[in-house]
């Protein structure tokens, strides 16, 4: 059973338009385009106002590389795996066996598969074991060849810059996080490209109109809502607004594209700005520290939240990856706090030492006295930041045996690690939580940054491809 060869990331009508103009190009390789980096999704032509449309003479740095096709090998290529693993990949989701359908198959009204699922299965975690030495990079690297990665997103995972923060999560998170917000931007490009191709249906077919009518109308030109282009500057300001407490946390566009119906939605139009759902913003589906399943995790500290995207945007590559901050007033939080919903658990005490080894292993767990378990079903609980990835926690005999090297720090330069202090989360449970979220964070709450300065990569920096 082999899927449709036709699911064009481009469609036909804007791939016509944008060849005409001389923005999208034949691949270096078979089954991908160049697109000119302004047309790559809807915020792109701002992000990236600096590179010039006009095609001649062609400059290298304003084209990218795409897949032809959503659901192909190349998008194997494109996440970050190797033509070996590629295919193997491509070839098991050709041969798909009877029984769930695909996304790609009629629909039966059964469980379907998506072929996302496939491309992250191969590196989900099936280690027993933790790694000995998180700084082994020999052992990061084998980890990564064996799962069949490419070189190229090898050496972005192993950039020295990020090492505190990669040793923070296992290989595994890391992989299908990348993997996950590289398919992401695909949707972006494809979402693009219908608006667009929907714009000239309607401008063709109001020119005909004009011609048999004889009149003359006047077409505006389609435009999607930008997210404000705001620095680190602006990101400092924003936290010592007298009155609120500033949030922050680093994702990928899609994924804020999903929380705004009127920016994402092609059908349905939302109030503007109008933000949904604020737990569902997680670049690397890290659980928190305190409580057990889903739950949305920020940090009050920008300087963690500009490190934290600045290693996303080396990840991802194409496309935007922004810091949402969302503002809470200090009352609200203080409200809850007289309710008994809030918790503070920070390091050294031992309940922060009891959760945060508790919640890696499930028998922990259930070793866990009552006061304890309640704290892990509060709205909001505020605590230090735990470091080591899961692994590291279970190897532990006891919560006793956990030392300060198992925290998070953040020196006031910006940089992870050494001396800095120790870093601090916002954890709001899948229920109550978000429901909270959503009633304190209105309407002109929750900011979109995603020109970063002062990172040391100029070029990873969010407004683009920029010189150092």
């Amino acid at each position: 059973m082999s899927p449709p060869k036709e699911n064009p990331l481009i469609s036909p009508l804007d791939a016509a338009d944008l060849e005409a103009k001389g923005l999208l190009l034949k691949g270096s390789t078979p089954g991908f385009h160049k697109i000119h980096l302004r047309r790559l999704h809807r915020w792109s032509d701002e992000e990236y106002q600096h590179l010039p449309l006009a095609p001649q003479p062609l400059d290298p740095r304003a084209f990218v590389e795409i897949p032809t096709s959503l659901i192909s090998y190349e998008t194997a290529l494109h996440v970050g795996y190797s033509p070996k693993k590629a295919n193997e990949l491509w070839n098991y989701w050709s041969n798909w066996e009877p029984g769930m359908a695909r996304e790609v198959d009629p629909d039966d009204g059964g469980l379907i598969m998506e072929y996302i699922e496939i491309l992250v299965a191969r590196v989900e975690e099936r280690d027993s074991v933790p790694q000995e030495n998180l700084d082994d990079l020999d052992w990061w690297f084998k980890k990564m060849y064996d799962l069949g990665i490419n070189p190229e997103s090898r050496s972005a995972i192993l950039d020295p810059q990020f090492e505190y923060l990669r040793c923070s999560v296992s290989v595994h998170q890391l992989l299908e996080g990348m993997i996950r917000m590289r398919y992401n931007a695909l949707y972006l490009v494809r979402d693009a490209s219908r608006l667009r191709e929907k714009e000239l249906k309607r401008r063709a077919a109001e020119s005909e109109e004009e011609e048999e009518s004889g009149g003359l109308k006047i077409c505006p030109v389609i435009s999607s809502p930008s997210p404000p282009l705001w620095d680190s500057s602006a990101m400092a300001e924003a936290s010592k607004e007298p009155g609120y407490t500033v949030l922050y946390q680093a994702t990928d566009l899609r994924s804020v594209a999903r929380l705004q119906s009127s920016h994402y939605d092609l059908e349905v139009q939302g109030e503007e700005g109008e933000f949904r759902h604020l737990g569902m913003m997680k670049p690397f589906d890290k659980t928190s520290d305190f409580l057990r399943g889903t739950c949305s995790t920020f940090t009050p500290d920008p300087r963690m939240a500009e490190h934290q995207a600045a290693y996303l945007k080396l990840l991802v590559g194409i496309h935007s990856v922004v810091i949402v901050a969302i503002r809470l007033p200090n009352s609200a939080i203080e409200s809850l706090s007289r309710r008994g919903e809030v918790h503070q658990v920070h390091w050294p005490s031992d309940a922060w030492k009891k959760l945060v080894w508790s919640t890696a292993y499930p028998r922990n767990y259930r070793d866990l006295p009552c006061d304890l378990k309640s704290i892990m079903r509060a709205t909001l609980v505020i605590g230090s930041i735990s470091r080591k990835e899961r692994l590291r926690h279970v190897k532990l005999d006891s919560w006793e045996d956990m030392t300060e090297d198992f925290v998070f720090k953040m020196g006031a330069d910006g940089r992870p690690g050494g001396t800095g202090e120790i870093s601090t989360q916002y954890v709001f449970d899948i229920g109550h939580g978000w429901d909270w979220l959503e009633e304190n964070c209105g309407k002109g709450d929750a900011k979109i940054f995603t020109g970063v300065e002062g990172v040391d990569i100029e070029v990873y920096v969010f407004g683009g491809m920029r010189e150092s």
